[in-house]
């Protein structure tokens, strides 16, 4: 009887549908379940393969930054520097130039007052630094010292640069400030062509957020300020991070951020990004394969 009164009211057809998708709802609920199951799977993993290769890239920054340390503070106390006069320095600076201790990088010696005193190569024209970051941390602190992008007053070229302090072996009195300079243009260059997924854009900022090398030759060039800005509040915090974020576009992102060096000589920072889109989008071309199978009619 109570099937004879709803055959009227809905008609066999409706009826049919109705009794056809009772029968599959508790498959569709399980498929539903495995579909959001399979995604945080992937997201999971993405964010595990993501981690390593942060992990892998601030691993490399830090041979750099360590490297330069190193070879700044052998600079700093050759007798070169650290005598009374400069007659010596441009020589020596020719001979380490030469002799690429570290790759993509130019060295010479400020004065105390940021005077350029020597350098492998003179520029053509007289150049100061005094306002640098990298030369009155080096100078407050008496430390090794982590820069910022700069374009190169000498040179015209963007460029990272170190610093040490140099100080006088007679009455220990501060000389200057030696400082290497990274060539960001060859470096970036060589962060693109390292073999990376291609979901995962990896990210070296310094410690504004400003990028010095990327490895998406369309993402933000050197010496912009990142595109993502979800990655700052960890760079300004001077910390690592990772999660997933949503941008001011309203696209989903994994990310991780990783610090590189010491906070009290200055940081650098290795960020990777993932949209979480490119994640899912095998699982996504699955579930609607698999919903179209199902369609009852």
């Amino acid at each position: 009887q109570g099937f004879r009164d709803v055959t009227p009211a809905f008609g066999l057809r409706a009826a049919l549908i109705l009794l056809v998708l009772i029968a599959i709802a508790p498959v569709c609920a399980m498929l539903v379940k495995s579909s959001l199951s399979e995604q945080q799977a992937r997201l999971d993993r993405a964010q595990s393969n993501l981690r390593s290769v942060v992990d892998l890239a601030a691993a490399h920054q830090e041979r750099i930054v360590g490297g330069a340390r190193e070879v700044l503070a052998a600079i700093a106390s050759s007798p070169a520097l650290t005598s009374t006069n400069w007659t010596e320095c441009a020589a020596y600076m020719e001979r380490l130039q030469a002799s690429s201790l570290i790759a993509h990088g130019s060295f010479g010696v400020l004065d105390a007052k940021g005077n350029l005193a020597c350098r492998a190569e003179p520029p053509p024209r007289a150049v100061n630094s005094a306002d640098r970051h990298f030369f009155r941390a080096a100078v407050a602190t008496g430390r090794f010292s982590v820069g910022e992008h700069v374009i190169r007053r000498a040179t015209g070229k963007s460029a990272l640069p170190f610093g040490s302090p140099v100080y006088s072996t007679a009455d220990r009195t501060l000389r200057g400030v030696a400082y290497l300079a990274l060539d960001l243009d060859r470096s970036a260059a060589h962060l693109r062509h390292v073999a990376l997924p291609r979901e995962i854009e990896l990210l070296v900022t310094d410690y504004r957020g400003t990028v010095l090398a990327s490895s998406e030759a369309s993402g933000a060039g050197i010496g912009e300020s990142l595109s993502h800005g979800f990655l700052l509040p960890a760079i300004a915090q001077g910390r690592s991070g990772a999660g997933r974020a949503t941008d001011a576009d309203g696209a989903q992102w994994l990310y991780d951020v990783r610090p590189v060096g010491r906070s009290d000589e200055g940081m650098l920072y290795v960020a990777g990004v993932m949209s979480t889109s490119q994640v899912l989008a095998p699982a996504t071309r699955s579930e609607e394969h698999t919903s179209e199978l199902q369609s009852p009619m």
